[in-house]
């Protein structure tokens, strides 16, 4: 119940259903059921803004979630901690979360995963002010994203080596980078995605 009335657009309606559902998982020792009531719960409150209130929810639930083995969900609650301190720019927690993220999907053979968390990786990495390790990191996420026809997320790896060579002054190496991005986000039909990479 609490999952449909989150995706219909109701998150203070699910979060009452997914904390009655913490309650009584607790009281009949449900530890799986708790640890996917904690993770609901905390990425309600990261799409709220609460980011404290988020990590809490999403510590405490990322151990019962590897207990449990619930992996998939463990690697999407590490992908979220990552979120929430990259959102808080305190990027070199960011950076823990999103490696932890990326182990656990390359562990489960999620590929796609794999090049959504190592393009976040980029970004952390490049708002840190680490352009080498940001350009290391978009590389690898563009590959894999190409290797799996992740066309959107090619693209914003794309966007990402173009940022990162600029800011190594690597600008003529940088022009193609955004041209992939433009072309890429073209076949996916992806107009948001297109006035950006244009931008650049």
């Amino acid at each position: 119940r609490g999952l449909a009335q989150y995706v219909a657009g109701d998150p203070d309606a699910s979060f009452a259903s997914f904390t009655r559902a913490l309650e009584l998982d607790r009281q009949l020792g449900d530890r799986h059921g708790e640890a996917l009531a904690l993770a609901r719960l905390g990425e309600i409150e990261s799409d709220r803004g609460h980011g404290e209130a988020a990590l809490v929810l999403l510590q405490q639930a990322v151990p019962l979630l590897a207990a449990t083995g619930q992996r998939s969900e463990e690697a999407s609650a590490q992908l979220l901690i990552g979120n929430v301190h990259y959102m808080a720019s305190t990027h070199p927690q960011a950076i823990e979360a999103y490696q932890r993220a990326q182990a656990l999907h390359e562990a489960l053979g999620d590929r796609a995963n794999v090049a959504i968390d190592l393009l976040d990786l980029g970004h952390a990495y490049l708002d840190a002010g680490q352009p080498e390790p940001a350009l290391q990191s978009y590389q690898q996420s563009q590959a894999i994203a190409h290797s799996v026809s992740s066309t959107v997320t090619e693209a914003k790896a794309q966007v990402g080596i173009g940022l990162a060579l600029r800011k190594l002054d690597r600008t003529a190496e940088a022009v193609p980078a955004f041209a992939a991005a433009v072309a890429l986000y073209r076949q996916a039909a992806n107009r948001d995605g297109l006035r950006g990479a244009l931008s650049k």
